[in-house]
């Protein structure tokens, strides 16, 4: 197949499936970079699928490898520098950057099987003997996007993670990350564990899981405590709110507690 058949399949469908149409010259720098990846196109025929579902990105399903489409250049770099940092250390669990382009933002990855389908979880993951194995990916992702990069994401969700050929589960949306003071200990405590406690919110409400629930309580009893802290109100004057936060970001620690809990 060559490029001018490809270009008109992937333009077609493409205007058909996400509006506002895309631009040709984005179509023709997709077919450019899937060319740098194999010059054999014809691998790359009319069996692909398009998922539109976010405010950020849409995404191009090949048989092999992912296409992120990034709407604009702050949600391209907000997502592309942390992934292509976590690549650079070699990070086993995020997805393999095989191509990319910052001026049109589009990043292409590996083909990860997706966890979710029609928003529930795929019956093969849908067990707890997974779930923890989840859970532990997902903290090591918050730690080690934190010490490479100095960023926490209080976004992470199920639909962030998928699985690779081998069967390791990898991110390949750290969901906007944010970056962080990593010498305000305190602020690092309070925000590594809302990266962890919304995700595990998100999968409880997902899964009805009591295991995960009583899991997340748990956690929160023996790893973490409150603190008072005083917070300026509009009129300028200042309340006192009780947060929780890790007790200690000690890594180890905190990742051989997930091993040792049963769901």
């Amino acid at each position: 197949m060559n490029k001018i058949i490809e270009f008109d399949i992937l333009k077609k469908k493409l205007n058909k499936l996400i509006i506002p149409n895309i631009d040709d010259k984005k179509i023709k720098k997709i077919i450019f970079l899937l060319s740098n990846i194999n010059d054999n196109l014809s691998q790359f025929d009319s069996k692909f699928s398009i998922e539109d579902n976010n405010i950020y990105n849409f995404k191009i399903y090949f048989d092999f490898l992912t296409i992120i489409c990034y709407k604009n250049n702050t949600s391209f770099e907000r997502n592309f520098y942390p992934l292509q940092k976590l690549n650079k250390i070699k990070f086993i669990n995020v997805s393999n950057i095989l191509e990319y382009d910052n001026f049109y933002n589009i990043l292409i990855i590996e083909k990860l099987k997706p966890l979710i389908e029609d928003n529930k979880v795929i019956d093969k993951y849908n067990n707890h003997t997974f779930f923890k194995k989840l859970i532990y990916v997902c903290m090591k992702v918050i730690f080690t996007l934190f010490i490479y990069n100095k960023q926490y994401s209080k976004k992470l969700s199920i639909n962030c993670f998928g699985i690779d050929k081998n069967q390791v589960i990898k991110v390949f949306d750290l969901a906007q990350p944010i970056y962080l003071n990593p010498n305000d200990e305190e602020e690092v405590k309070i925000r590594l564990l809302e990266s962890i406690s919304n995700f595990l919110k998100r999968l409880i409400k997902m899964t009805k899981s009591i295991k995960i629930k009583k899991f997340f309580s748990n956690l929160k009893n023996d790893i973490t405590n409150y603190k008072i802290i005083e917070i300026p109100t509009s009129s300028g004057a200042f309340k006192k709110q009780k947060i929780r936060m890790f007790k200690a970001i000690d890594v180890e620690g905190i990742l051989n507690y997930i091993l040792r809990q049963k769901l």
